[in-house]
This record gives C-alpha cells, sequence and structure tokens, in this order.
C-alpha cells in the first residue's frame, strides 16, 4: 500500500544521506594537550625548514711547514674587546691565522688581504705563493717572501694596509726569516747560501753573509736555521746553520 512505500522512500533517503556526509566528532582536548601538540609541530617545521644558514664550518688550515704562535696577548677578533692568541699556519701557498684556543679561522693574508697583482709563470705554478714568513714580536707586522722572491709586509691590526719591499735579493727560494727582537731587523735566509738583513723601517738591505770560502763542504750551503741572540735587544748577534752542518755567528755590530 502507500503508507508501506512511503516509509521504504524515508528508509533509502536516510541511508544515502549517511553515506555521503561525514560524521561530526566533537574531541575535547585539555590545555596539556593542546600546548604538546603545538610543540610537536614548532619542532617539525624546523626539522623540516628548507630555509639554511651556516652557522659555522671547518675548513683546511695547515698542510706542513713552519708554524708560528703570537708572542703578546695576540688580536683582536669579531665583536670581543678581548685579545686572542693566534697562530699562523701555512697552507697552500696562503697564510692562515687561527685562533689558538678555539681553533677557529680569523682570516687568511692572501685571499682575505688587499689583492696586489699576481703572477704565474708557463707551468701554471702559483708564483705569489708563500715561501717563508716571520711575525713581529709586538704581533702587528707579518712580513712573507713569495716564489717569485717579493717581500711583502701586512698589517695584522689593518687588513687594507699593505707594503711590497721588491726583490728579496736572493738567487734561490727564501726559506727562513726572523725578526730581531727590537722589531727594527729582519733576517732572511735562503737556499742559495746566503742572508740577508733587512732595516724593517725603511725596507733596505743592511748587511749579506755568505757561507765562509775556507771550509770544506759537500757543497749543500743553503741555510736552514738563523737564530737571533734574544738576551738584550742592543744585541745584534745572529746565528747561522747550513745543510753542511757549519754554523757561523755574526756580529752586526762588528766592522772587521
Amino acid at each position: 500500500n502507500n503508507v508501506d512505500v512511503l516509509a521504504i522512500l524515508r528508509r533509502t533517503l536516510v541511508i544515502k544521506l549517511a553515506m555521503t556526509e561525514a560524521p561530526i566528532v566533537e574531541v575535547i582536548q585539555d590545555d596539556d594537550q593542546v600546548e604538546e601538540q603545538e610543540e610537536q609541530k614548532h619542532i617539525l617545521s624546523a626539522v623540516l625548514s628548507k630555509s639554511w644558514s651556516i652557522a659555522s664550518s671547518h675548513v683546511p688550515t695547515y698542510n706542513g711547514g713552519k708554524i708560528t704562535h703570537s708572542h703578546s696577548e695576540g688580536l683582536v677578533t669579531g665583536s670581543s674587546d678581548q685579545p686572542a692568541p693566534f697562530l699562523v699556519l701555512p697552507i697552500d701557498g696562503d697564510l692562515i691565522l687561527v685562533h689558538a684556543e678555539r681553533g677557529v679561522k680569523i682570516r687568511s693574508i692572501r685571499q682575505d688581504g688587499i689583492q696586489d697583482m699576481t703572477d704565474e709563470d708557463d707551468d701554471g705554478i702559483d708564483a705569489d705563493a708563500i715561501t717563508a714568513h716571520a711575525l713581529s714580536l709586538n704581533d702587528d707586522v707579518l712580513i712573507t717572501c713569495s716564489q717569485n722572491h717579493l717581500i711583502r709586509q701586512y698589517s695584522l691590526t689593518d687588513p687594507t694596509q699593505l707594503k711590497i719591499w721588491g726583490k728579496s735579493g736572493h738567487t734561490l727560494p727564501v726559506t727562513c726569516m726572523k725578526f730581531h727582537q727590537s722589531n727594527v731587523f729582519l733576517a732572511t735566509a735562503s737556499v742559495d747560501g746566503t742572508v740577508r738583513i733587512w732595516d724593517v723601517r725603511g725596507a733596505y738591505t743592511t748587511h749579506v753573509f755568505r757561507p765562509y770560502q775556507g771550509v770544506e763542504s759537500s757543497g749543500m750551503r743553503g741555510v736552514t736555521s738563523i737564530q737571533w741572540k734574544s738576551t738584550n735587544s742592543k744585541e745584534l748577534v745572529i746565528a747561522i746553520g747550513r745543510e753542511d752542518g757549519s754554523i757561523a755567528i755574526h756580529d752586526l755590530r762588528d766592522t772587521d
């Protein structure tokens, strides 16, 4: 009859509506649950962040050669007003200044300093590669000699200052350099066997010491070590050691 048909149609309509509409469920959460979910969302967003910035990085700082430690309190670096001790380390023809306590790179001499003319020979060799360096005893000045025999003077307190002395006067690479205690004189020593004394104030040579001709030698006269007498800044005495095992001591005040 008509009543039964209408009842069947109503039930069919209710079933279709139940299948097409999603049930509404009300979830009641307390404040702790809400706070925990927000914290999880924050952590997840931080982990999945696509925007990255470099906080710190490790770079090569040394591949052999002479290491120099700062003599006094060091340099003022970064935002700190306190001076920090530092190391001067050779790497790939450059010199790197490294914080001696934290092991962090402060700057490099060639890459971060003033870029003067770079010379490169036909074989692609870096002619400006640093072969020797010397740090003044007040840690203000760093003097270098490169493969092409150019001597350069860098200010460690002002990286914009660069003074080029010119050619070293040696015929072979310079392997040793050392400041006198007064910071007025600098000694440069070479594979050619000679040692030259420089007046830092005027960047000129005052003395040249050569191997003694009268001493028997195997022919290896390259200088391996130089050392100033450091008991008194007024004394100008330097000891020179060479490959043949000879040691010569010179007094710059001796006129003979």
